[in-house]
């Protein structure tokens, strides 16, 4: 006789409750980042120009071109971090992909890490982003 394993949950169907039981978490503590804006390089405004030949505003698929030139603009700083994307995450009790995730940058994904956020809240986030770069082109 076979015993069947449970079944793991795929971590972006929980709800913020379930999340927050499933990480033992009463309340969350809301960070405030000091953020230092910085001028976009000449290759990340050159890069733009040339996105600009898809639909970055209906097609899923599109926003991700752009959201993939954002990430490697943004990472550039830090070389000892990367970015995996469509990294597979497992635990225990739960199993899914991540859009984007940052970690430190090794031939193997491990602790400690940082999911990017949906990718519906950072297309959100990025068209906000994108007029304020569309103004230092104007």
């Amino acid at each position: 006789m076979t015993t069947s394993k449970p079944r793991k949950k795929n971590f972006d169907s929980f709800t913020p409750t379930e999340a927050m039981k499933q990480l033992n978490l009463k309340n969350l503590i809301t960070w405030q980042v000091k953020i230092i804006p910085k001028n976009p390089s000449l290759f990340f405004r050159q890069r733009l120009d040339r996105l600009e030949c898809f639909d970055l505003q209906t097609v899923e698929e599109s926003k991700k071109l752009l959201i993939d030139a954002i990430c490697e603009e943004a990472i550039q700083e830090f070389k000892h971090l990367r970015i995996w994307k469509g990294a597979s995450l497992e635990s225990d009790r739960t199993s899914g992909y991540v859009d984007y995730l940052v970690a430190e940058r090794q031939r193997y994904l491990e602790a400690p890490m940082l999911c990017i956020g949906s990718l519906e809240t950072l297309c959100q986030k990025i068209y906000s982003l994108e007029s304020s770069i569309s103004q230092l082109h104007s």
